[in-house]
């Protein structure tokens, strides 16, 4: 896919670590901010297409892109409201929006492990161990 510039109006969301622009008339693309690196990129696009591979309510994945030096996952666009949005427009739903979001977590667990993800668990355990402020005896008994 080819790079391209994006404006301020095609932002439809704002993260920690990236923005979501409308990218075509069906998909976004989510760019990530300075410094952060490619790998991330290309790893959660890895993510999101083994979910969505194996059935998990995922967006499609379709393409790694440069927007302004910056990598940028495409996304395929779901319309709606955020349930941020939702939740705040309507508070008194809040605790109906809460049991969808606990049960979309639960099935996101529940689901079976998904080809060659690395598990959350060895993850954390590696990333701590390199850390020098970590106990290491932590970990010795997991």
């Amino acid at each position: 896919m080819r790079a391209r510039r994006l404006t301020r109006s095609d932002r439809v969301a704002t993260g920690n670590t990236s923005d979501v622009y409308r990218w075509t008339a069906t998909t976004v693309v989510k760019v990530l901010r300075p410094g952060i690196p490619r790998h991330w990129a290309v790893r959660e696009a890895e993510i999101t297409r083994a979910a969505h591979a194996a059935g998990l309510p995922t967006p499609a994945v379709d393409g790694i892109v440069d927007v302004d030096g910056r990598p940028g996952i495409v996304f395929e666009r779901i319309d709606g409201r955020s349930m941020w949005d939702l939740m705040q427009a309507t508070p008194s739903e809040l605790p109906h929006m809460v049991e969808s979001l606990v049960g979309l977590q639960a099935s996101l667990h529940a689901a079976a492990p998904i080809g060659d993800l690395p598990r959350l668990v060895a993850r954390v355990r590696k990333r701590s161990m390199q850390s020098p402020h970590c106990q290491r005896r932590i970990w010795q008994n997991p």
